[in-house]
């Protein structure tokens, strides 16, 4: 293969890396528009478009800093759960102590991403156990208040579920958290952490200091998504939170996060890859299909995505194309 080609070949792979989420999302919009005739992008839709999307973006905004040092945490669905369970006890017995609530439910998600983080760094525990772990505390304790306790929102809380509001605040969370990712020590750290873990160290910066952060935003970031999806329940179930994790999970990396972190983690894989989950849903579930085939749909459009913004298929593919023209040339 010619050796001129090489660096055209990584400028395109670079590029379609970004562009297929991109072009994915307008697939899918585009399509379920159509199988829906029209009902998917219609104003009584968006409402439910948006609660669909809220709480997995913002998760998985504050999981990029997290991802791209090359960390993962898979108990933010049990930090949900803890979340609703106290600011419902919090908010039940008085629905003036909403601020004593929210402040919960940001103390919830610092006291565990410091947990997780300190566990991570000063233990030398990976972060895959740490979190999977902590999951199991978190839901225990949940678990054991629930039997005790029935958790029921009084009606006047429902006022609170304001797509607005909620528009305001993931807005809000998109730009502050894109600002400290791109233009920050603190995000600009967590890629060099991801891309060289021991050239960080060799230079003598704390990189334990900036990990620990990540988990904390995410931590945060949990809390605050939390906190603005309580007005939705009615009463608490034991199985509050259950699959958080993987839908961020799968929302990071169908917009193109990669699994090991480094320069090519953004903020606008979390969006995207949020928006594309929220539309496959809702859109599924307007054309009629049932649960447990979407959850089957689902899947192999998260395996297909993977495959194709995966900079190592797509340099396969371009490198055998490259390789095909090249001998043609030569023949």
């Amino acid at each position: 293969m010619n050796p001129e080609s090489q660096p055209k070949e990584k400028h395109i792979t670079q590029l379609m890396v970004k562009i297929l989420p991109f072009l994915g999302l307008v697939f899918v919009i585009v399509f379920f528009s159509i199988v829906t005739k029209g009902i998917l992008l219609s104003l009584g839709n968006l409402s439910t478009l948006m609660n669909s999307c809220f709480l997995v973006m913002i998760g998985a905004i504050g999981a990029t800093f997290v991802y791209s040092n090359g960390g993962m945490d898979f108990s933010i669905g049990a930090q949900e759960g803890l979340c609703v369970v106290l600011s419902g006890i919090i908010i039940s017995q008085d629905i003036n102590n909403i601020w004593l609530a929210f402040l919960v439910c940001i103390g919830i998600g610092v006291f565990s991403g410091l947990f997780i983080g300190v566990i991570r760094e000063f233990l030398g525990v990976s972060a895959f156990i740490v979190t999977v772990a902590a999951s199991y505390i978190i839901k225990g304790i949940v678990s054991t208040i629930l039997l005790s306790t029935r958790v029921i929102f009084p009606a006047e809380y429902a006022k609170y579920d304001n797509t607005a509001l909620k528009i305001a605040v993931l807005v809000a969370v998109a730009v502050v958290c894109y600002l400290l990712f791109g233009y920050t020590k603190i995000g600009k750290m967590q890629k060099a952490i991801g891309n060289r873990r021991e050239v960080v160290d060799a230079s003598g910066i704390n990189a334990k200091g900036y990990i620990i952060l990540s988990h904390v935003i995410l931590g945060v970031c949990v809390g605050l998504g939390s906190f603005f999806v309580t007005p939705r329940f009615n009463f608490v179930l034991p199985s509050v939170g259950q699959g958080y994790e993987m839908d961020v999970f799968i929302a990071l990396l169908i917009g193109g996060m990669p699994l090991s972190g480094g320069s090519r983690a953004s903020i606008r894989c979390a969006i995207v890859g949020s928006a594309i989950i929220a539309v496959l849903d809702n859109g599924f579930a307007l054309w009629g299909v049932p649960g447990n085939i979407i959850q089957v749909v689902r899947a192999i459009v998260f395996i297909a995505i993977v495959i194709l913004t995966t900079q190592g298929s797509l340099k396969g593919f371009i490198r055998n194309k490259n390789l095909w023209r090249y001998r043609n040339e030569e023949a």
